[in-house]
């Protein structure tokens, strides 16, 4: 029997997987990746009536089979719904017990500091606190999470993330569609950290910075003694590279991905740390030097 099914929406995927156990003895059942397509007509459907699945019956009277209809494009929502209910119904999930992904890319997140060590005691007054920190946004227009990235001898460090209702209220919406009503949203960045100490990748390396890059964002999380200290996610992947390089060179983004990899004499732009130059010996500036920098 299923535990939770975790559903996430990317740019060019969708990815859901199935859990069973317990919170403290889990198992991956199954994970399911589907690439969304990238069109997908369907028959304009005002004004006539369905008859059988090869004709309809038009207000004039007149019969005319379905291929002579004029097709419309799918919108992107609707392409995900599909794909998602296509998963669900493919693999007999249950839609009970669902926890989706947000992108993290489309929240603002500041470091704050409050004065209270205790979590029901930081909920109370996080938002209030937020609204001080968010000049772009009505406190109004956003829902504030946030997770404790340290403590001082005055309170606690946080970091919080403001994810706008309208953007939340879509992905709600293409989820609905699919006939799927989440239980609860996490945050992708927070569900990758989630991950990892679940998967004991943390255990075996507390202190550094993991890297995610995507389609369209790239998430960094730094750890300090295996808790987060800096989570960033912003809006640079793979796919904006490869459209932006198209755009300039007036070619399809796929096109423009190969042209990416492609330098002079076919050098590689992106290539691995090690094979670049040996870095330069460390600075003799000193610290009000390097301030001033």
């Amino acid at each position: 029997m299923a535990r939770a099914i975790g559903v996430d929406i990317g740019k060019r995927f969708v990815k859901v997987v199935e859990l069973s156990g317990s919170a403290r003895s889990f198992r991956v059942q199954r994970i399911a990746i589907r690439e969304i397509p990238q069109s997908a007509p369907h028959h304009e459907e005002d004004g006539s009536t369905d008859l059988t699945d090869d004709l309809v019956i038009e207000e004039s009277g007149e019969l005319t089979h379905l291929d002579d209809q004029a097709e419309t494009e799918l919108t992107r929502a609707e392409r995900v719904s599909e794909c998602v209910s296509g998963i669900f119904r493919e693999f007999k999930l249950p839609k009970e017990d669902v926890c989706a992904s947000f992108p993290a890319h489309t929240s603002v997140n500041r470091e704050i500091q409050v004065p209270f060590f205790e979590d029901d005691q930081i909920r109370k007054v996080v938002r209030f606190e937020a609204e001080n920190h968010l000049h772009s946004h009505s406190i109004d227009d956003v829902v504030v999470n946030w997770i404790k990235t340290g403590e001082t001898k005055d309170g606690s460090r946080l970091t919080i993330f403001a994810s706008p209702k309208q953007e939340l209220a879509e992905r709600l919406a293409e989820l609905r569609r699919a006939r799927v009503d989440p239980a609860a949203i996490d945050l992708d960045a927070t569900a990758l950290y989630t991950a990892l100490e679940a998967t004991s990748v943390i255990e075996q390396n507390p202190n550094c910075i993991f890297v995610d890059v995507g389609a369209s964002s790239t998430t960094l999380i730094m750890l300090v003694d295996g808790k987060p200290r800096v989570m960033r996610s912003f809006r640079l992947g793979v796919g904006n590279l490869e459209e932006q390089i198209g755009d300039e060179l007036g070619v399809p983004a796929q096109q423009g991905g190969n042209e990416m990899r492609r330098l002079g004499d076919d050098e590689d732009l992106l290539v691995p740390a090690s094979e670049l130059a040996t870095p330069a010996g460390e600075t003799d500036k000193s610290l009000t030097q390097l301030k001033t920098d």
